[in-house]
């Protein structure tokens, strides 16, 4: 899974006052709150499933990968060197995350708003090798190995309720009710 698609269906007359405007910019600055949950989670040890991160095997000096990575990639908001912070090693991976508004729908029962939430091109191969059960990914250029843990962290979480803040985030400035649905791709 290198990205979910994620609806809000929301149910109820939708008011005559409400723009264009006002709904498309709704939609936008909710997908800046999806961005920041998912980043949230992350710094906070949490994977889409509200388990803790595994952590890095024994012989992993991640010291030393992170001065190699800073030299490679430069570092981002998000760096880390810490033993405890995973997914940060130079903060481009979380740098990278983007929740893409696709638009809203008028329907006759309510609204549809939908998000795509993915990454940058550059770093598709590390996502899938991160999420990947057994470790490796092929690549343009042959395998690439990554942890056989599969740390699943991009998506929005039901179990942790940011499906529910979503919603309710939603619902409060509309005035209506709904449900919140995801399909990983």
């Amino acid at each position: 899974m290198t990205s979910q698609q994620v609806e809000a269906v929301l149910k109820g007359k939708l008011e005559q006052r409400l723009k264009q405007a006002d709904l498309q910019n709704l939609g936008v600055k909710s997908a800046s709150l999806i961005r920041k949950m998912i980043i949230d989670r992350i710094l906070a040890g949490k994977d889409l499933y509200g388990n803790n991160f595994g952590s890095y095997s024994s012989n992993y000096d991640k010291a030393k990968a992170w001065a190699y990575a800073a030299a490679k990639y430069g570092t981002y908001k998000y760096s880390s060197s810490s033993e405890s912070a995973k997914l940060r090693l130079t903060g481009r991976l979380l740098n990278r995350i983007i929740v893409k508004f696709e638009g809203y729908r008028k329907t006759g029962t309510g609204i549809t708003y939908k998000y795509l939430i993915t990454t940058g091109q550059d770093v598709k191969d590390q996502v899938e090798g991160l999420q990947s059960t057994t470790g490796v990914v092929r690549t343009k250029n042959g395998k690439q190995r990554y942890s056989k843990k599969a740390w699943y962290f991009l998506g929005i979480s039901k179990e942790l309720g940011e499906q529910d803040k979503l919603k309710n985030y939603l619902g409060q400035r509309l005035k209506m009710s709904g449900t919140i649905k995801t399909k990983n791709i």
